[in-house]
């Protein structure tokens, strides 16, 4: 007997719908699920299989309502950031500035020279920042105290151009902290120019 192509799909599709007792007996099956062909309740078991499987995963991630409490508290922590300049006003800054001789709010230190508040720097955000901050200050001081021993040597005739070679290029490399802007220069142009009475210009 010799089978054509029509026979030959027909023959396919009847054992594909044929439906054995192979899988009637399992627990995902429901109702009249048994009746149905076994490719389709194969398909079915399937998918009960994974939908138990990520029933149980999703079980096992189960929070207490105090867990979920601490998670949301925790997330309020990070998120919640202190306004700018109020990592400056932290007592682990303030112990640091006190001891590189400022005032504990950044101003004038014991010597009289420009803390990092009256430098006008960018208020740091971490200790790191707040090390540099304070260093910066220290820095461009000790230029300023350079800056006025060589002009009363008399090797600049003003002080603007004792604060362009010897401040200026100490604030570049603080520039970071916002110690060469506009403010950095005339903290050092008063001092020099008002605190100290070298002519800027």
């Amino acid at each position: 007997m010799r089978i054509t192509r029509k026979l030959l799909r027909r023959i396919i599709h009847e054992e594909a719908a044929k439906s054995t007792e192979e899988y009637d007996e399992d627990s995902a099956l429901v109702g009249d699920q048994d009746e149905l062909p076994d490719a389709l309740q194969k398909g079915i078991i399937d998918k009960t299989v994974e939908d138990r499987k990520e029933k149980q995963e999703e079980s096992r991630l189960r929070l207490s309502k105090r867990d979920v409490h601490l998670i949301i508290q925790e997330v309020q922590l990070l998120e919640q950031e202190m306004a700018y300049g109020e990592f400056a006003e932290s007592p682990e800054v303030q112990k640091m500035l006190m001891a590189a001789g400022f005032n504990a709010d950044g101003s004038f230190g014991q010597d009289g020279y420009p803390g990092p508040g009256d430098w006008q720097l960018y208020s740091p955000e971490n200790l790191e920042d707040a090390e540099e901050w304070i260093q910066a200050a220290l820095d461009m001081n000790e230029a300023l105290r350079e800056a006025e021993e060589a002009l009363a040597a008399g090797q600049f005739a003003t002080s603007s151009e004792a604060y362009y070679d010897i401040v200026e290029p100490v604030q570049r490399g603080y520039s970071r902290h916002g110690a060469a802007d506009t403010e950095g220069r005339e903290v050092a142009g008063a001092w020099l120019e008002d605190e100290k009475g070298y002519r800027w210009e």
